[in-house]
């Protein structure tokens, strides 16, 4: 009788191969090769799926809550404020980084009461008056006025309120640094 030779063969591309490398692995299988890339890109898939990239979302930023105790709270507001100073731009759009000496910015916290309450950080020059950052703000915030609708500038105090500031008076004489300022619409009065 004759002898059968039992020749080893790969169970994916069902070539034959010496023992040793009769496994997928072992021989660069490329139907193997195929089958883990589409796992791969399957894999991609779901993980796209339930981790969005980084960059088409946007985390809230943590606001604190201030400390109660008076010693404690003079330190807390002076880092609150080193924070800011980082993190503020130009608010003045004609303004450079460069181009205002550090002591005679004011750095405010403006809040956006059209867009759920964001708040930019933005710096001035001391010596602007309120109107005119009133307008830039209303530039970088893109809010409109019109006849039947004239904006202020208001700083928003401590227990909530508001405090509206005058347009003709310069900014560094009616807020601190690192105040938030919000600008709203009010009706116009008909004129005769």
């Amino acid at each position: 009788m004759p002898s059968q030779d039992v020749i080893p063969t790969c169970a994916t591309c069902k070539q034959s191969f010496c023992a040793a490398h009769r496994h997928p692995s072992s021989h660069s299988c490329s139907i193997q090769k195929s089958l883990s890339s589409k796992k791969v890109d399957a894999a991609r898939a779901l993980l796209s799926e339930h981790f969005p990239a980084s960059s088409s979302r946007k985390t809230a930023r943590r606001i604190p809550k201030a400390p109660t105790d008076l010693a404690k709270l003079a330190q807390w507001r002076k880092v609150e404020l080193i924070k800011i100073r980082h993190r503020a731009i130009p608010g003045d759009f004609k303004e450079g980084l460069q181009s205002v000496p550090f002591e005679q910015r004011l750095h405010l916290r403006f809040i956006n009461k059209g867009s759920g309450d964001e708040e930019s950080i933005l710096w001035f020059r001391k010596t602007m008056v309120a109107g005119k950052i009133l307008d830039s703000l209303a530039i970088h915030a893109k809010i409109k006025s019109s006849e039947q609708l004239s904006l202020q500038l208001s700083k928003i105090l401590d227990n909530g309120d508001t405090e509206v500031l005058l347009n003709d008076k310069a900014i560094g004489d009616q807020v601190e640094d690192g105040d938030r300022v919000t600008v709203t619409s009010i009706l116009s009065s008909p004129s005769n």
